[in-house]
């Protein structure tokens, strides 16, 4: 029984290794997706077609009532933070991520993912990403 209970140890030892490096690679992972999307986002503000249909939609009065209502609140945090959010088809906000995910860029990326774009003409690019990077003084 002794020499079970001292097999059992290593391998319950491997097996918390095996799931703390599959939970880091898997925040790797998901870091990496986030830059990636946010070099996305970046290279579409480049192109003149979407800029024009960003400045279109005039959500701006809407955004910033969102902004002063999120800091605003006694917990609000004063980091730079980023949201990127995909702009669906019936221009509603979707698949939204928020780095990092402090109490003003949650609140934020809540508020602006219940605001509605117009819908985005054919001619633009899927996914559709806008990001929005903050500093809250």
């Amino acid at each position: 029984m002794f020499k079970e209970a001292r097999l059992k140890a290593p391998i319950l030892v491997f097996l918390r290794f095996l799931l703390a490096l599959i939970m880091t690679a898997s925040g790797i992972a998901n870091a990496s997706e986030f830059t990636e999307r946010v070099a996305y986002a970046d290279s579409l503000e480049l192109r003149p077609e979407v800029l024009r249909y960003y400045r279109e939609t005039a959500i701006g009065a809407d955004m910033g009532s969102a902004m002063r209502d999120c800091t605003s609140r006694p917990n609000a945090s004063t980091e730079t933070f980023v949201i990127l959010l995909d702009i669906a088809d019936h221009g509603a906000f979707e698949n939204s991520a928020v780095e990092p995910k402090v109490n003003t860029a949650t609140c934020f990326a809540t508020a602006i993912s219940r605001l509605q774009f117009s819908s985005p003409p054919a001619s633009l690019p899927r996914p559709l990403t806008l990001g929005i990077k903050m500093t809250v003084k």
